[in-house]
């Protein structure tokens, strides 16, 4: 259960609260990180997939639970984020349908800026 992103150093996590219901971490790009190459080399600016696994990934982490996505209900992509932004503020709220399924309503904050939201399900089953 190692995220992914976090595991490459794309960024750290300055602080994680939280209980089942909810989270709230306060994280920071790695603006020298290989993605921000290729995303894009003059004016780099976080990928919005990478927003959606950086939702995932504090669920992983703070629930110490595996996350896989059933169902993408909506991801609304509001506003850019360079890396060179400070703290980014990562918010979850949790509906746990049973010991195996979660409702999360997220949202990726950058400054005063919500800059994603995000309506996913997730279960903590494996792949099998």
């Amino acid at each position: 259960m190692q995220p992914f992103l976090h595991q490459t150093g794309f960024y750290t996590i300055r602080t994680c609260t939280g209980d089942r219901q909810q989270l709230r971490a306060t994280i920071r790009f790695n603006r020298d990180h290989t993605i921000y190459a290729g995303h894009f080399p003059d004016r780099p600016i976080t990928p919005g997939v990478c927003l959606y696994q950086l939702v995932k990934e504090i669920g992983m982490l703070g629930w110490q639970l595996p996350l896989r996505l059933l169902r993408a209900g909506s991801m609304k992509f509001l506003r850019l984020v360079p890396p060179t932004d400070p703290d980014i503020i990562v918010s979850l709220r949790a509906d746990w349908t049973d010991e195996t399924t979660v409702s999360v309503a997220a949202t990726v904050q950058s400054g005063e800026h919500v800059a994603g939201k995000f309506q996913v399900v997730f279960s903590t089953l494996s792949y099998s």
